[in-house]
């Protein structure tokens, strides 16, 4: 119960609206609508943390305020936004606000929602017909579609490559601009690849005395 609680504490602490957050104090505005804690704590858990902190220094560097919120939260008033960039229920809200001088990007992660969600379920659907029990919950289905932000907005902006852009062009007329998925360097992926050949010769000759051994 009481790590409950302290994860609820932490979880409000950390999803705050963060108000002009480079304080620059410019006259355009944008709303980054994605999440927030990587503006108060300096985080590498997920490259999610380096995409919106950066997508701010770039609105910054444009000669935006940069405000950040959670996507789920409530929104703020969207009247003194010039642009509204990221993605969750701000998109709905903004186009049935019957505001329309607002420029509007959406930022997807991964491929179109609807193509996700299909092939998850599919894959569910494989399991069931192999094992005759449907795990439903181990999916990663996302409930909210969010069809707004893809459907209605001024552009798109992508995380992928060209296969991941058609699964937005399949439902969006628009722009759509593809960007390749970053990622943290941690470890020298030759050094690595190395190492483990290395190892797996030592074993195999292990193994191969072994099998001389018990055969002998």
């Amino acid at each position: 119960m009481i790590r409950l609680i302290l994860k609820i504490i932490y979880n409000f602490y950390m999803n705050r609206f963060v108000s002009d957050f480079f304080g620059s104090k410019y006259s355009k505005r944008v709303l980054i609508s994605y999440i927030t804690k990587p503006f108060r704590i300096n985080s590498k858990s997920h490259t999610n943390s380096y995409e919106v902190v950066s997508a701010a220094k770039i609105f910054h560097d444009l000669g935006y305020q940069v405000d950040i919120m959670f996507y789920e939260n409530a929104s703020p008033n969207l009247e003194k936004y010039d642009v509204i960039y990221g993605f969750g229920d701000v998109f709905k809200k903004y186009f049935e606000s019957g505001f329309t001088d607002k420029i509007t990007i959406y930022y997807g992660a991964g491929m179109h929602i609807a193509h996700q969600n299909t092939a998850t379920l599919n894959r569910v659907k494989s399991v069931y017909e192999k094992k005759h029990v449907w795990l439903g919950k181990s999916s990663r289905f996302v409930e909210k579609n969010w069809s707004h932000q893809t459907t209605l907005v001024d552009a798109i902006i992508a995380l992928g490559d060209q296969e991941c852009k058609k699964t937005y062009r399949r439902y969006y007329e628009g722009p759509i601009y593809s960007l390749p998925a970053p990622f943290y360097k941690t470890l020298d992926a030759i050094k690595v690849a190395n190492a483990r050949n290395s190892e797996s010769k030592k074993a195999s000759y292990g193994l191969g005395a072994l099998v001389l051994f018990t055969k002998g």
